[in-house]
Formats: C-alpha cells, sequence, structure tokens
C-alpha cells in the first residue's frame, strides 16, 4: 500500500490533482478494503463474522455513541461560526 505514497512522491504528482488525490485515498484506504477480501479467501464467511464481530459490538451504551456524534458535530459548527465572526472584521 505504500506502492501508492511513494509513487505520488517519486513522480511528483500534485496531492491536489484528481490523480494524486486518488492515489492518497487508495493507499490509505486500501488496507480496509482488502483485509475482508483475504479473510474471506482465507477463512470463509467465518473468518468475516470474526474480523468484523468485534467492529460492530456496542461496548457502552447507545446515549454515549450520540453524545460522540453530536460533540463532534457541535464543536465543528463552533469552529466555524468563530471563523465567519473573525473574518468578518477583516
Amino acid at each position: 500500500m505504500w506502492t501508492f505514497f511513494v509513487s505520488v512522491a517519486a513522480t511528483r504528482i500534485p496531492t491536489r490533482s484528481a490523480l494524486g488525490s486518488l492515489l492518497l485515498l487508495l493507499g490509505t484506504f486500501a488496507p480496509s478494503m482488502v483485509a475482508p477480501w483475504m479473510t474471506a479467501r482465507a477463512e470463509g464467511s467465518s473468518g468475516i463474522r470474526a474480523l468484523l464481530g468485534r467492529v460492530l459490538q456496542w461496548r457502552v451504551a447507545a446515549h454515549w455513541y450520540v453524545f460522540a456524534v453530536s460533540y463532534i458535530a457541535a464543536i465543528k459548527l463552533a469552529v466555524a461560526l468563530i471563523h465567519r465572526v473573525a473574518t468578518l472584521w477583516h
């Protein structure tokens, strides 16, 4: 997966170009896309259940998940508001 990152750096592809962005996204998410495929090939559906079972297991009450998602949204909105107010005076 490092091949994607190295190819962007070695060939000096601008990271903001379409190709550069695509290669960086592939380098970032390729391991998480390949893992289920390799697990399915090696161990079948039982391996997939074992791999994803812990990810989908809730360890805390649902209200903590709601809090986490709403907290992130609140912080983003607050920062956007502060940025908007700060840039009005410049």
